[in-house]
């Protein structure tokens, strides 16, 4: 009798941890030093907003150097749709495109994936897109935190690698 309680209660706090770290609290506070945006459903706000700039939202973004970037608020933009909380979809969502950007508000990151040949042509497409929708220059794209990939059914000579924008150090030259 008494290992069926240990067990019972053993499945139930393993139970409440896998609810606890699949549905995270609604309740979260913009982290310290961070630029005051807050990300819909945060239940800080109504929406995106920053307090650092009045007349046009804000969002911080992640650098890849630890630091934060300054991006214009792009999560209620009509071309981008959130199918799962914290995940915005950018662009294109209908399974031809040419590429898929994906932005993570938790850890406000990036991931890109080029999804056609010619890769190098599509990476520009996409850095294009990402430079006017975040309304950043080459220069602050090169310090957000992001990867950009091409999945191993595209080109599998550049698949699992991090292949960076074209224009930031260490990028991998890539066939237009």
């Amino acid at each position: 009798m008494r290992y069926v309680l240990l067990i019972g209660a053993l499945i139930v706090i393993i139970g409440g941890l896998a609810v606890f770290l699949l549905y995270p609290s609604s309740n979260h506070q913009p982290a310290s030093g961070s630029s005051g945006a807050v990300f819909p459903g945060s239940g800080s706000g109504t929406g995106s907003t920053a307090s650092s700039t009045p007349s046009a939202a804000t969002l911080s973004l992640a650098a890849s150097d630890g630091g934060t970037v300054s991006s214009r608020d792009f999560l209620s933009d009509a071309d981008v749709s959130s199918p799962a909380s914290g995940y915005y979809y950018l662009g294109f969502h209908a399974g031809t495109d040419p590429y898929q950007i994906i932005f993570q508000s938790s850890s406000r990151i990036f991931t890109i994936e080029l999804l056609k040949e010619p890769i190098g042509a599509t990476r520009s497409q996409a850095e294009q897109y990402l430079a006017a929708k975040l309304g950043l220059s080459q220069s602050d794209l090169c310090r957000l935190d992001y990867t950009l990939s091409v999945p191993q059914t595209v080109n599998s000579t550049y698949a699992s690698r991090n292949l960076l924008f074209s224009f930031c150090p260490g990028a991998v030259s890539l066939p237009q």
